[in-house]
């Protein structure tokens, strides 16, 4: 844990990792990345400096392996951006994460998870793959163009 994070609160082991966990019979192994490399962030790229691209391969081979060799009954992926939203508040992320997109449907991901935009969400894709928005940071956000809820 980092000087940085007072009081211990957020738990970062690397920049992307695994959990797995069971309960009742359920299995569900949860993948944390750091959509900053995927999405080709001048801030990754500036803290990493020559690590980056490196970093960017690691952490795709990781996730491909890791999702490939899972057996959970869940999976989920976890990250910062998003990868659909009606929200004004839009990020690289709908260019820049097609690979996570691919993954996410070969492999069975069930769930994918992000912050980023300061609304919540809920995006149910053809396929039936759930994307999660919980970033209530909270400004208020135009409905214009969002069709109410069903």
């Amino acid at each position: 844990t980092s000087s940085d994070n007072e009081g211990g609160f957020w738990e970062y082991p690397a920049l992307w990792y695994k959990k797995s966990m069971a309960g009742a019979g359920v299995t569900v192994d949860i993948f944390y990345i750091d959509t900053m490399l995927w999405t080709g962030s001048a801030e990754a790229m500036t803290r990493l400096g020559t690590k980056y691209s490196k970093s960017q391969t690691e952490q795709e081979e990781w996730l491909e392996a890791e999702l490939k060799a899972s057996v959970a009954d869940w999976k989920v992926v976890i990250g910062h951006h998003v990868m659909y939203s009606d929200s004004t508040h839009h990020s690289g992320a709908f260019l820049d994460m097609r690979k996570v997109l691919a993954m996410i449907d070969t492999y069975g991901v069930a769930l994918f998870f992000n912050g980023h935009n300061h609304n919540q969400e809920v995006v149910v894709d053809d396929a039936g793959h759930w994307y999660i928005t919980s970033g209530n940071g909270c400004k208020s956000t135009s409905t214009q163009y969002c069709s109410p809820y069903s």
